[in-house]
């Protein structure tokens, strides 16, 4: 039988030692520039701060329907975060490293990757927080799509807490068919709610499980994104 890989005792070489919540340096800098950014162009507004537990492990689990997602949920949450990103951008002089510092590791993508899937369960064993987007891919129409099982399937594996998050405004700013953003447009972050996951032991038990967590990731996220279509309309109707 195959011996788990280790634990890292650092799981991000600028972490504090013993402190895998902590921002880096770093991160600290980019999370201003980018808050900055979207305050002044989107009106950012951040809700359920209260929601977030001061202690991991964590799994942020957004909807997806932008480039803009990841730094949008990445410098409104008070932790460090840890994401997957693709591993070609990891050879880019600099900016590899540069990313490499704010969080992200490498994943390739369209493939079952066991290593991007090693580092997730390092991250979680170890108290730390890691955002995946359920969906996988970027929606077309701004909507909910189906949840893959993976974010589900590694909070179960290592009993972290899931936030779901929802992103209401972010498909108006950059819909997937524009290959720029729109320079103007409003956009939130909610942090709804967390969800304690039992950690479970064996394949059945764990398959068993899975269902009744995705839909409890997926109900509040679908609940806020049609509240905000609902709002849109009666504001279209008002003018």
């Amino acid at each position: 039988m195959n011996e788990k890989p280790p634990l890292p005792a650092k799981l991000h070489p600028l972490s504090p030692e013993g402190k895998p919540l902590a921002p880096t340096a770093p991160w600290k800098i980019v999370r201003f520039l980018f808050l900055t950014h979207f305050r002044i162009f989107h009106g950012l507004r951040v809700r359920g701060l209260h929601n977030v537990p001061s202690q991991g492990p964590m799994l942020l689990a957004p909807n997806h329907v932008s480039y803009f997602d990841p730094p949008l949920v990445g410098s409104t949450f008070p932790h460090l975060v840890h994401s997957m990103a693709w591993d070609a951008l990891f050879l880019i002089p600099v900016f590899g490293r540069a990313i490499r510092s704010f969080g992200a590791f490498p994943v390739k993508l369209n493939t079952a990757d066991k290593g991007a899937i090693t580092q997730s369960l390092r991250i979680l064993k170890g108290g730390a927080c890691l955002v995946i987007f359920p969906e996988g891919g970027r929606s077309e129409t701004g909507g909910l799509q189906e949840y893959e099982p993976g974010a589900a399937r590694l909070a179960i594996q290592t009993g972290a807490t899931v936030i779901p998050v929802t992103i209401p405004g972010g498909f108006d700013v950059w819909p997937r068919s524009n290959k720029l953003p729109r320079l103007y447009g409003p956009v939130t972050v909610k942090f709804h709610p967390p969800i304690p996951v039992h950690q479970v032991h064996g394949r059945d038990a764990l398959q068993e499980a899975l269902p009744a967590l995705i839909e409890a990731m997926r109900h509040p996220v679908e609940r806020r994104l049609r509240a905000y279509e609902r709002l849109k309309m009666r504001k279209s109707r008002s003018k």
